[in-house]
């Protein structure tokens, strides 16, 4: 059964569309910072496995956080990104393969899922699935987790 957004619904999803795929973008930059929301949650369900945080809250938290770990993982780079719109304009998916090269030099490659919501034209919510498996054994290489 489908229920279609409305024209305004559609306006609202479309430019929540362009600030998603945005953020995408550019991973890591200033300005990646500058689009989270003052209230941002940051939901890494896997995070525990990995010695590290499952849940930060508030760009004070977040911020200070992604920086440390971005500063670890030299020349990460988002690409293949496939973005997906729900019924709700607000809330967004994605599949995005990653690649990351280590403090001690080791180069990953991983594939990766997130949820995204966006509120009053921000990231409000940020939840990212990964393979637990192989980042456990790779995450030795990152001192944030250690």
């Amino acid at each position: 059964m489908s229920n279609p957004i409305s024209g305004d619904e559609q306006q609202v999803q479309k430019a929540n569309f362009s600030l998603v795929s945005r953020f995408m973008e550019i991973v890591g930059t200033e300005e990646w910072f500058d689009m989270l929301h003052d209230d941002i949650i940051l939901h890494f369900p896997n995070g525990p496995l990995m010695g590290s945080q499952e849940i930060l809250v508030g760009k004070d938290e977040v911020v200070p956080y992604l920086r440390k770990a971005l500063a670890q993982a030299n020349h990460l780079r988002f690409y293949n990104v496939d973005t997906w719109p729900t019924r709700d304009p607000n809330v967004f998916f994605n599949e995005y393969h990653a690649t990351v090269r280590t403090p001690t030099g080791k180069h990953f490659q991983y594939t990766y899922i997130n949820q995204l919501i966006v509120k009053e034209g921000k990231i409000s919510f940020a939840r990212e699935y990964w393979d637990p498996r192989r980042r456990t054994a790779d995450s030795m290489d990152f001192a944030l987790f250690r």
